[in-house]
This record gives C-alpha cells, sequence and structure tokens, in this order.
C-alpha cells in the first residue's frame, strides 16, 4: 500500500522527512502538517507589537478603546505596544522560567481577538482604569521596579475576566487506573494551578477526563520529534501551532513551510476532553493551561482523522 500521507508530518533535528511518519502523526492527520525550521525560543516577540503592520490591526479596538478614555485617548500604538508589554510580562514572571508564581498566566487567545469587543479590548480597558485608579503616571510593566504591583493587577485581570465567564478554572477526573503516586502529583500540579479535582466523573462541571499516559505521548519519545498543526494562513505565513507546546508559542512561519489548509481548534467532543495525564504536567511545567488537543487520545480524534496506513 501506498503510506505516503498528506496534511501531516514532523520536525526531527531540523531536517524534514516527509516519509519518515510515525504512526502517532498519522492519528492526527487533521491536526499536524509538515514544518521546517527552528521552533520559536521565545513565546513573545516584542517587535511584532512595535511594527507598524500590528498598530494598524489594533486601529478599530483604539477607537473603542478612546471612546472609553476620551481625556488621554490612547492611540493604536499605544494599545498594541501595551498589548505585548502584558504579554511579555507574563513569560517572564509567570512562564516557564519564572520562580514561585503566584498565579498562571492568563490564556494566550484571548490576548488575539482585536475585535473592539472581545476580550482584549476588556483586557485593556481594564488595565487603563487599574492605572487611573492607582495613580500610576505611565504604564511600563518591563522596567518596573515594583513586581508585585504589576501582579496585583494581574490577579485584578484574572477576577474580572473569570467574572465575566471569559476565564474559566478546568474541572478535573482522574481515571482510577492512573498510578496512585502519580494521582498525588498530578493533584499537586491542578491545584497549584487553580483546577478543581472532581470525584466522579459525572460530577457536574468536568471539563477534562484525565487518562493514564501511555509511551506514545511521554515526553521522552516526543523530546527528538515536533509537530505542529496550520492555524492560519495570511499572506505568505502561516501560524502554527506546536505540539506540547502552550498556545503562547504559537507562531508565524512562511507558507511554503507547511502543507494542508488551516484547521480551527475542536470544541470538546461530548461536553468534557479527554486528554492524558501529560497535559496537566505540561500546564505546570509552563505555568499555563496547555491546548487540551495535543494530548487527546486516538478515540477522541474528530470524526474523519487518518487512521494508521495498513502494511
Amino acid at each position: 500500500h501506498d503510506k505516503k500521507l498528506t496534511n501531516c508530518g514532523t520536525t526531527n533535528n531540523n531536517n524534514f522527512e516527509p516519509n519518515r511518519l510515525s504512526r502517532w502523526s498519522a492519528l492526527f492527520k487533521r491536526t499536524s502538517v509538515p514544518a521546517m525550521g527552528v521552533r520559536r525560543k521565545c513565546a513573545v516577540r516584542r517587535m511584532e507589537y512595535e511594527s507598524e503592520e500590528m498598530c494598524k490591526r489594533f486601529e478599530p479596538l483604539a477607537e473603542k478603546v478612546a471612546s472609553v478614555f476620551p481625556e488621554t485617548q490612547p492611540d493604536r500604538r499605544e494599545l498594541s505596544e501595551l498589548t505585548g508589554q502584558l504579554l511579555q510580562f507574563m513569560e517572564d514572571h509567570l512562564g516557564r522560567e519564572s520562580i514561585n508564581p503566584p498565579f498562571p498566566k492568563l490564556p494566550s487567545l484571548l490576548f488575539r481577538n482585536l475585535s473592539p469587543t472581545g476580550p482584549l479590548f476588556l483586557i485593556l480597558t481594564l488595565t487603563l482604569e487599574y492605572k487611573k485608579m492607582k495613580g500610576w503616571q505611565r504604564l511600563d510593566f518591563l522596567t518596573s521596579s515594583d513586581k508585585e504591583e504589576v501582579f496585583e493587577l494581574f490577579q485584578y485581570l484574572r477576577e474580572e475576566l473569570s467574572r465575566k465567564k471569559l476565564l474559566k478554572f478546568p474541572k478535573c477526573y482522574l481515571q482510577p487506573d492512573i498510578d496512585y503516586v502519580d494521582v498525588a502529583d498530578l493533584k499537586e500540579k491542578a491545584e497549584k494551578l487553580g483546577f478543581t479535582i472532581a470525584k466522579t466523573p459525572e460530577e457536574k462541571g468536568v471539563t477534562h477526563v484525565i487518562l493514564r499516559d501511555i509511551d506514545a505521548v511521554k515526553e521522552e519519545n516526543t523530546f527528538n520529534s515536533e509537530y505542529c498543526r496550520t492555524l492560519e494562513i495570511q499572506g505568505n505565513k502561516a501560524l502554527v501551532h506546536w505540539w506540547y507546546w502552550p498556545d503562547s508559542y504559537d507562531e508565524w512561519i512562511p507558507v511554503d513551510n507547511i502543507s494542508g489548509d488551516p484547521e480551527a481548534d475542536e470544541e470538546p467532543p461530548s461536553g468534557a476532553w479527554t486528554v492524558y495525564s501529560r497535559w496537566i504536567r505540561d500546564s505546570a511545567r509552563f505555568n499555563e493551561v496547555m491546548n487540551p488537543i495535543d494530548y487527546m487520545p486516538e478515540e477522541e480524534n474528530p470524526e474523519g482523522a487518518a487512521k494508521p496506513a495498513e502494511e
């Protein structure tokens, strides 16, 4: 049989070999695409938020924000750069290199919707209101000598976003076949992230059912291989998501380096995600709720996904 699979592949040591497809990548045909080049090392590129191209995208949002703050009239460049600062502060002080962060990072997807009524509008207006309330002369989180003040701002953002139901906290049920030592570790990590542990899968509000890891998803078995899926294409660039990396590490790469059409993130197949326990461990590692699609078992894969190639 012809084993060639389209819209599916890995990068391994930066050398893309399209015919060396693992069974694991075959199972996720709809959510992985070939990629070449080096994965980004930093989750935030502030220069993107200082570019004229990005500032133009903030124009409609800036008009709405300016109507809320007529006395200061923040312009598109100010808001674009403020967004970059918020993201950079989170990565520096709440990201995977931070020490004892007080709470997880806000989901990066909240910062991508630039519509005048989206979550970023709320984040920016809350930030400007907080600045006014505290009497701050300017917003410069990256050189601020009082990190605790900025943490207080982020806690305020978390509370307001939660109140508006834009920030939700996972409720997890751990399957009974998970080793008891792993269960204790997973519970500790989950609770530190603000997750709730359910006693039964039928308990109201369960968002994630946690399975015991299989060998294919263990970190030691995926360390030398990289997978990505295309989220969006604009001109000659594609926005890709790297498996087992947070959404905040999504990046724009040359469209020639990928194949296949963009795939929108799937909704939970039946009310709750079913994911391997690595999802909790990686969430703790990055201090950010990971994308559950990367951790779905074969049977939870979207209808029509590729099956293993026949021998």
